[in-house]
């Protein structure tokens, strides 16, 4: 998809791909690598994980198709739980490690427009904006060890990651040329990215405190919404390399795995749909991904794909 500098909306391309709009960005130059991952193989067999006997648990925050407020659900489709009723629409609700808040995106002013990263109390209580600043912020994602939120900020121009506290203080500017939807390794040291090169995103990886950037893919296409295995094994993620090159209007996307290191890439969806946004489950054993404003499950090998409730970004807690 093609980027203008005209658009101040360039951050959030596959947000408003599900809500409706299109959207582009502005262009920037390939960034300085520091590694680069080893290609993959058609052979290689990433998944190893153990046949599943149980069904799965836990809780999935969620925003609403409806009116785009967060919500919960048990993830075997009851107790739906609507934790905001705010004007405006809020988006990717991230658990806090130990269940107890939500970290999520509030646009209440609509979208793009002063965007801001909220938290409340895992039942919709005490909701609190954490970063109030003129530029839009969004997709935050809560560290493990709980101590820091990662997000995504226009404040410094391009859309760059940024870290702070759970209360919004200690600010940190983590990357500098483009960065989107965080995820964290288990042990708290990386984090997992979208970047744009070019016309499109790849993914990366890099260290907690800004070093040793290494670069995941490199397919020309739109790779993104990295989403790390509770294990820190793999990587889940979308992506479009299994159609041709997109135009504008298209928005064809699966989902896939991949090594942590980047290789080994595995196809878990075969729908042709704009797949996106997938989340694991606290065991591992399950994923949790959005098409076509539906959330579904499946396992971790790509079977057993079932409808959960219409909705947008997923995030699994036990």
């Amino acid at each position: 998809m093609r980027r203008s500098c005209s658009h101040q909306a360039l951050p959030f391309l596959s947000l408003l791909l599900l809500v409706t709009a299109t959207l582009s960005g502005c262009a920037s130059a390939a960034p300085t690598q520091t590694a680069t991952s080893t290609s993959t193989s058609s052979t290689c067999q990433p998944l190893v994980v153990p046949s599943q006997t149980a069904a799965p648990t836990g809780r999935i925050a969620y925003t609403t198709d409806d009116e785009f407020d967060i919500a919960v659900i048990h993830a075997d489709g009851s107790g739906v739980q609507r934790l905001t009723t705010n004007a405006g629409p809020e988006f990717s609700p991230t658990w806090s490690p130990d269940g107890a808040r939500i970290v999520y995106r509030d646009s209440r002013r609509g979208i793009n427009v002063d965007d801001e990263i909220y938290v409340m109390n895992a039942d919709g209580s005490g909701q609190t904006n954490l970063t109030r600043n003129p530029a839009d912020d969004w997709g935050p994602a809560w560290s493990p060890n709980g101590e820091w939120i990662a997000f995504s900020s226009t404040r410094a121009g391009l859309p760059n990651l940024f870290l702070m506290r759970p209360d919004g203080s200690s600010l940190t500017q983590l990357t500098f040329d483009e960065g989107e939807y965080p995820t964290w390794s288990p042990d708290s040291q990386r984090i997992a990215y979208a970047s744009a090169q070019g016309n499109e995103y790849d993914l990366f990886v890099i260290h907690a405190d800004g070093s040793q950037r290494v670069r995941l893919t490199d397919n020309r296409v739109r790779d993104m919404f990295p989403a790390w295995s509770p294990d820190g094994a793999f990587i889940a993620y979308q992506t479009g390399r299994d159609f041709p090159a997109p135009t504008e209007e298209e928005t064809e996307a699966e989902i896939h795995v991949m090594r942590a290191d980047g290789t080994c890439d595995h196809r878990l969806t075969q729908n042709a749909l704009d797949d996106a946004a997938p989340t694991w489950s606290p065991d591992g054993q399950y994923l949790a991904w959005e098409e076509h404003a539906q959330i579904l499950l499946m396992t971790a090998r790509g079977a057993n794909q079932r409808f959960l409730v219409n909705g947008h970004f997923p995030s699994w807690h036990a």
